[in-house]
């Protein structure tokens, strides 16, 4: 998934379930809907919101987030 451009997505799905039972431990469901809202400098990690919550995650654990 490209990271640029990502407003008002709908979570469809995880494709790595470690990161799945994190996200979804804090909440963050299939459904919801994300944003990103910050990029950290040189490709780090990313501040995103979902639903009413706001999440910093690794580049690659945001890539594990499938949308529709």
């Amino acid at each position: 998934m490209a990271v640029q451009g990502i407003r008002n997505k709908v979570i469809k799905r995880f494709s790595n379930k470690v990161v799945a039972r994190k996200l979804l431990s804090m909440g963050i469901l299939p459904g919801m809907k994300i944003s990103i809202v910050r990029r950290a400098p040189f490709g780090g990690s990313l501040y995103i919101m979902a639903g009413s919550q706001y999440i910093a995650l690794r580049k690659e654990e945001f890539q594990d987030i499938i949308t529709e």
